[in-house]
Parts: C-alpha cells; sequence; structure tokens
C-alpha cells in the first residue's frame, strides 16, 4: 500500500512537471493504469453512457461504406452527427480516468470521421459537388464548433500560453477563442497571428512581453483608486498584440 501512495505521488508530481502533452498523457496513463481506471476505459457495461446505440451507429457506419452505399451513409450520419448521442457528452464520462474517457467514445468518433472522409472523397448518386458542399456545412452548424474560453487570473493568466501550446502542438487549437481578464489578452495574442507567426510564438518564449501588471505606489493607489499601473499593462497588450482591430484578425 505504501509502494503504491508513493508511485501515485510519484506520477502525479511527472504529471505537473510534464514539458508536453505526449510526456504528460504517457505518465496519466501509467496513473491509470496504477489506479485501475485504465481496466475502465476499455470495459463493458457503463451506465453513464448507451453503449448499444453507440455500438448500433458504428456498425451501420462500417456498413454502409462497406457497401460503398453514400447515401445510407449520410442518413446514418445525419443521427451520429447529434453531440449528445448515447450520452457521450455526459461530463461525468471525463472526469474518471486521467488519459480519457471509455475506449467506444474515441471508437465512435473516429468511425464518425473515417465516414465523412469517405463521403467527401466518393460520389453521390444524383448529388453534385455544391450540394454536397451544402450537406456538410449544414452538419457543421448542427454539430456545432469547437471554441476555447480561457479565464482570467491576473499574472497566473500567463499559463494559458502553455494549455494553447500544448493544443496547438496536436493541431487541436480551435479557431474561435476567447477570455476574460488575462485570458483575453493571450485570447488576443494568440488570434492576431497567422501560423507560422503562432510557431514563433510558441517556440520562443522568450520573445513574449510577460510584464503584463506593475503595483502603484501607496499614494497613488489613494488619488487614482486603482492599484495597477494602467500604462504598463497597455504595454503588455500593444507590445503582444499590436493595434489589430477584430475584423483583421478574423481575416
Amino acid at each position: 500500500m505504501r509502494d503504491t501512495k508513493k508511485q501515485r505521488r510519484e506520477l502525479e508530481k511527472q504529471l505537473t512537471e510534464a514539458s508536453s502533452y505526449k510526456h504528460w498523457l504517457a505518465t496519466a496513463t501509467n496513473l491509470d493504469e496504477l489506479e485501475g481506471t485504465l481496466a475502465w476505459r476499455e470495459e463493458d457495461g457503463c451506465e453513464l453512457l448507451h453503449e448499444a446505440l453507440i455500438r448500433d451507429h458504428i456498425t451501420a457506419m462500417k456498413r454502409c461504406r462497406d457497401k460503398g452505399d453514400t447515401r445510407a451513409l449520410t442518413r446514418v450520419l445525419q443521427e451520429s452527427l447529434y453531440r449528445h448521442l448515447g450520452e457521450i457528452g455526459n461530463p461525468d464520462l471525463y472526469a474518471i480516468a486521467w488519459s480519457g474517457t471509455k475506449v467506444l467514445v474515441s471508437e465512435f468518433l473516429d468511425e464518425v470521421e473515417r465516414s465523412m472522409n469517405f463521403l467527401c472523397d466518393n460520389p453521390m448518386p444524383g448529388v453534385s459537388d455544391q450540394q454536397k458542399l451544402r450537406l456538410f456545412r449544414d452538419a457543421e452548424r448542427v454539430y456545432g464548433r469547437p471554441a476555447l474560453m480561457l479565464s482570467g487570473g491576473a499574472a497566473f493568466g500567463i499559463y494559458h500560453i502553455g494549455v494553447t501550446r500544448a493544443l496547438w502542438q496536436e493541431g487541436l487549437l480551435p479557431d474561435v477563442i476567447a477570455g476574460s481578464s488575462m485570458g483575453a489578452i493571450v485570447a488576443g495574442a494568440i488570434c492576431t497571428r497567422n501560423n507560422r507567426e503562432l510557431e514563433r510564438f510558441f517556440n520562443e518564449p522568450g520573445e513574449i512581453h510577460l510584464d503584463a501588471f506593475r503595483w502603484l505606489e501607496p499614494k497613488r493607489i489613494w488619488r487614482k483608486h486603482h492599484a495597477m499601473d494602467q500604462f504598463q499593462l497597455l504595454h503588455h497588450i500593444r507590445t503582444n498584440i499590436g493595434r489589430t482591430s477584430f475584423q483583421e484578425a478574423a481575416e
């Protein structure tokens, strides 16, 4: 028991010190194996989701692809792209294991991706490319798009750079990023850069201006009725973001 507790503490320490997502995930997987939650990810019989429904959809998508029936596959996908199908959006599913949720959920999402690519790469009888494109756009609108919300936290908000860097390295950084307080500043610095500029931003942190806050002297705090130097904050924002407008950033 003591050895198990010692191993858990050591793995948890490694999680906090991980320098990349790959390192973090390997450590998280070891921690799940130690705690028994890795087996939970792989086993059947979970009450948190509708396993039978999800497996039926996986089977139906595979069958349609094997037959080359793009029309039938479209009908299956129209049902499968419902965000909460089989309760896969249940937040409790994502609060048990460190390294991920049920393997069945990953299998389902992978199958959806394969089916979408199949429809994209193969003709649909009686459906033009323009109509097919409209189907994909309708599916995107129904299913929705991911967005990232960065919270505040004053100087601790700088840690958002590490979070977004890990997402960017894995190709998971969404197009829509919002934030409040320091999170808004980090979001602005990211959203005003293209991929080439982001590579430099994330890989050369020494060039990022980090000194956003400077305390005023007590007398100035009393006179100005605020504690931070607003000109220092403005310099920080303009150094990292520049004067790019929302419209310019979107373009």
